[in-house]
């Protein structure tokens, strides 16, 4: 008997290793919707989180990450893993100094240079390009040879017939400094000040606003992000709304970005960047952005240039994308973007 119970002596001690170690939790915050994060964590979770005693709880929340980063409170979040929602709140977030440097040749491979912080404290997750729609039932074939870039937006074939998201969106002051950082001051003033000039209807989000004005007729062309095109045949199978990527013969398509970083009072590092890893890897960021039989994907772009691109994302296809621009653009520019737009009009 004594033999018996000194034989399930290293057996226990095991077990009660064990148990401890599946006690390890990794806190995530983001924004992209947990129907889309739940079924990829719980892959990590049951495969390389149990194999190593830990797992990642996953909190989605829309706003609380943006508000902290603007307020200069990023270092108060209580999560191990912070989704960085928008390209415009990345200097900031550098700034407050609260992200946790990364050495990782498997992130360095994943994730293009540049996608990710020359630091390591951030790196690319999804992305989108704020591309140029139109109504092909409104606008003629022969009139999108006036319809190829940025710029063409301010032609007056346009005038009274574009819509324009609110200047105060993220994405459009990202795209905004965008386009200060390729064409400079003066070049971006005169383009937005022909955007005005044709009269734009202003809308307040990209979707139900920009979209919805474009499949009912309201406007003929507009501007807003790749992905939702693919949320938007959902809700109208058939719709005429198509998309041309712009400046294709120049400086490249404006691309906004998701990003990841781990907190540096997180108190499992390594962890951590095994999580931010897996994200990055050929498995997840399929999933995430292309979605299977029981969930449907983000449908933005893969940051992870091997994966094999299907579905929606496969039909919009590739393009080129400008690589130049610094997505870790300051929060002072950003601010010069909106006194920019405001100069002009653009509510």
């Amino acid at each position: 008997m004594f033999r018996f119970r000194y034989l399930l002596l290293p057996s226990l001690l095991l077990l009660t290793l064990t148990e401890a170690m599946a006690l390890v939790e990794l806190k995530m915050v983001g924004n992209t919707r947990a129907k889309r994060m739940d079924p990829v964590l719980k892959i990590f979770n049951e495969t390389i989180g149990k194999e190593n005693g830990f797992k990642v709880l996953y909190h989605y929340d829309k706003l609380s990450v943006s508000n902290a980063i603007k307020k200069g409170k990023a270092k108060d979040l209580k999560y191990d893993l912070i989704q960085i929602p928008d390209a415009s709140l990345l200097g900031s977030a550098t700034s407050q100094n609260f992200l946790l440097p990364l050495e990782s040749s498997v992130l360095r491979e994943n994730v293009p240079e540049h996608l990710r912080s020359k630091e390591g404290t951030w790196y690319g997750f999804t992305k989108k390009a704020r591309v140029l729609f139109y109504n092909s039932e409104l606008v003629k074939p022969y009139e999108l040879d006036e319809l190829l870039t940025y710029e063409d937006l301010g032609h007056p074939n346009w005038k009274g017939r574009l819509c324009l998201r609110t200047s105060d969106s993220l994405y459009n002051i990202s795209l905004i400094a965008f386009f200060v950082d390729v064409k400079g001051k003066e070049a971006t003033e005169a383009m937005l000040k022909e955007w005005i000039n044709n009269k734009p209807l202003i809308k307040k989000s990209d979707m139900s606003g920009v979209l919805q004005a474009l499949h009912e007729g309201e406007c003929h062309i507009g501007v807003a992000n790749t992905y939702y095109l693919g949320h938007f045949r959902k809700k109208y199978e058939k719709t005429p709304l198509k998309m041309v990527f712009p400046n294709q013969n120049s400086y490249g398509a404006h691309i906004n970005l998701r990003s990841f970083g781990v907190h540096k009072l997180t108190e499992h590092p390594h962890f951590s960047k095994r999580v931010l890893e897996f994200l990055t890897s050929e498995r997840a960021q399929d999933l995430i952005t292309q979605g299977n039989s029981e969930f449907g994907g983000s449908f933005e772009y893969p940051v992870n240039p091997k994966v094999k691109l299907r579905g929606f994302v496969k039909e919009v296809g590739q393009f080129k994308e400008n690589k130049k621009f610094n997505l870790e653009i300051k929060a002072l520019q950003n601010e010069k973007a909106k006194e920019i737009a405001r100069e002009f009009g653009w509510k």
